[in-house]
């Protein structure tokens, strides 16, 4: 018998959890944003991240009021990250989210953008917000779309979304 099936109850429901980062969560992220796959749907770039300049990126993040990231834990494991930013502006929050290749296409990247909407209320109230999608990067735009995000423009590589919920 499988160990996700209760005799009693039957199926038990992966549950995903959110960890705020912290510096010890430093070389989980940068094996993360320097994998193939996030690296080929970059905004900013497409070559790898030295690990110097990631640090310093993410403890200007840690405890800031600008940014929050998470870990996204599926049953205690790390799976993915989640992060909102607000923009230089101060009216727009981007959302960024990555799950970990292994666990793509089971519905984990929904529940997380279901969970960071609502954070993304009550942490940032009355902002925008908004998502930047690179244009082959099919699965991302059906998330989005799904999720209430309507594309707002295109720049030629990148869709650019806003949540309309």
């Amino acid at each position: 018998m499988s160990d996700k099936f209760d005799k009693i109850n039957g199926p038990i429901e992966d549950k995903i959890f959110f960890e705020s980062i912290e510096e010890h969560h430093a070389n989980l992220l940068y094996e993360w944003v320097n994998s193939k796959s996030s690296l080929k749907n970059k905004k900013s770039t497409n070559s790898k991240i030295e690990f110097k300049t990631h640090k310093e990126w993410l403890l200007k993040r840690i405890n800031s009021d600008f940014a929050k990231i998470w870990i996204i834990l599926l049953n205690e494991k790390p799976i993915g990250q989640a992060r909102l930013e607000l923009n230089q502006n101060k009216e727009d929050v981007f959302v960024d989210i990555f799950i970990n290749s292994v666990y793509r296409g089971k519905g984990y990247a929904s529940k997380v953008i279901k969970e960071l909407i609502i954070k993304f209320k009550d942490i940032f109230p009355g902002k925008n917000l908004k998502a930047i999608v690179k244009e082959d990067n099919e699965n991302s735009i059906k998330l989005f779309i799904k999720s209430n995000f309507l594309p707002l423009d295109y720049d030629g590589n990148f869709l650019h979304f806003i949540y309309m919920g």
